[in-house]
């Protein structure tokens, strides 16, 4: 009887050939750093302010102008007026940018490390502080959060500091070199600027 055993092929290895991983518990994290909770809640957080982005954006941005009234500075033109075109045209691609940024999350973190990458190149160009990109997200997160707060998770709120978070990293990492010639995705117009 002994034999027998001895001698039966072990069907395990045929089945499984390498062993199998142990099993954390806990969230798991894709290659950015996001968990599937938080990808899914900054998803559908964007679902409910889509259709109405324009607003949302105009209302964050002009509400973080009062409180930091100096950010219009960035705005003037050389005769000392303000760009109400410019002006506009960021209030408004602040909140298509967010949306295309959770977008990319759930579809191609390529396509977020792209779209995190260029939007900071071209801040840093403009001499944008860190500081103030990082203010204008958490004014940002305040608002989804107060236009959110019937719906709104720990989860979001989580997802939505790791965003900001990632805005401060992305643009203390850059440093821009010379002068260079943009063409604006949002069809402005090419601007030319210096370091």
């Amino acid at each position: 009887m002994e034999k027998e055993l001895h001698h039966r092929p072990i069907i395990r290895s045929k089945f499984f050939p390498k062993p199998l991983p142990p099993l954390q518990p806990g969230p798991v994290y894709d290659d950015i750093g996001f968990t599937l909770s938080e990808r899914l809640a900054l998803k559908q957080a964007w679902f409910l302010l889509k259709p109405y982005e324009r607003r949302h954006g105009t209302n964050v941005f002009y509400t973080f102008l009062v409180e930091h009234y100096r950010a219009i500075n960035r705005f003037r033109t050389p005769n000392m007026g303000i760009n109400l075109h410019g002006l506009h045209t960021h209030a408004v691609l602040i909140m298509r940018f967010f949306g295309a940024l959770i977008e990319g999350l759930n579809e191609d973190t390529g396509l977020f490390h792209m779209l995190m990458t260029d939007h900071n190149t071209l801040h840093k160009r403009c001499g944008v502080a860190s500081n103030d990109v990082y203010l204008l997200g958490v004014a940002l997160k305040e608002h989804i959060l107060k236009i959110l707060r019937n719906v709104s998770s720990v989860t979001l709120e989580r997802g939505l500091q790791k965003i900001i978070d990632k805005f401060r990293v992305y643009h203390m990492q850059l440093k821009p070199k010379g002068k260079t010639r943009l063409k604006l995705s949002h069809g402005v117009s090419a601007i030319s600027l210096k370091n």
